[in-house]
């Protein structure tokens, strides 16, 4: 699972398609959801600036979302490391 090409394509190709992506508006930025990632964007008129991801694992006892236990351990060690 390769997330930065995931979210080239996602936000390269009409990134507010609300029928297409899991979109949700936090402010005045932007939440893409791919998988259990988070992705934090803003939109101005000429681009997309990409603020910060992180996981969408609040609770990893409760919270498996039918992730593999590779991309679990995965979002545990991001979380250790970045949060």
């Amino acid at each position: 699972f390769d997330l930065k090409s995931v979210l080239e394509v996602q936000l390269g190709e009409d990134p507010m398609n609300r029928k297409t992506k899991r979109i949700k508006r936090v402010n005045d930025l932007f939440e893409l959801s791919v998988r259990a990632w988070r992705c934090i964007f803003k939109i101005n008129e000429t681009e997309i600036t990409v603020l910060n991801i992180h996981s969408g694992i609040v609770d990893f006892q409760k919270d498996q979302r039918g992730l593999g236990l590779t991309e679990i351990a995965l979002h545990k060690k991001f979380q250790i490391r970045f949060n």
